[in-house]
């Protein structure tokens, strides 16, 4: 227990009631459960990302956050440039899709927010199109009842 800090410690032991022991197995508890979370969280970012930018290139061009008046949040205008400069940095060319890959999962979310329900309006549904019957979760979940 010596290598964790007791800042970051002192949570867990608060919520253990002081039992270290306690304390530890809760830590090693959210150490695991972040582990478990952390590919379906990645997946959700990337899928997220990607249907985004592909509505919005549709309605527009791939490089549409360039657009006045597209991002109306200083944050989302400051990552795109932290984007173009990490890559300038890297001696790689700004391209859309880098600069798409480069931004994090807060500007895509922020994209959701009811600061962009206009924008949304104008892109289309940024919801992924319907699954086939054969894959709808009635349809699994009945196969599996009957099954």
């Amino acid at each position: 227990m010596d290598a964790l800090s007791l800042e970051r410690f002192s949570r867990y032991l608060d919520w253990a009631g002081d039992d270290e022991i306690a304390a530890l197995e809760l830590y090693t508890l959210n150490t695991q459960l972040s582990e478990a979370l952390y590919t379906p969280l990645q997946m959700l970012e990337v899928a997220l990302r990607n249907q985004i930018h592909t509505v919005m290139t549709e309605a527009s061009h791939a490089s549409w956050f360039d657009e006045e008046r597209v991002l109306l949040l200083e944050s989302q205008l400051e990552q795109i440039e932290k984007a173009r400069a990490d890559l300038k940095e890297d001696g790689k060319e700004p391209i859309p899709g880098r600069i798409v890959a480069a931004l994090t999962f807060s500007f895509w979310t922020s994209m959701l927010s009811p600061t962009y329900e206009d924008l949304i309006g104008i892109g289309g549904s940024l919801t992924a199109p319907p699954l086939p019957h054969h894959l709808a979760y009635g349809s699994r979940t009945k196969a599996v009842r009957s099954g």
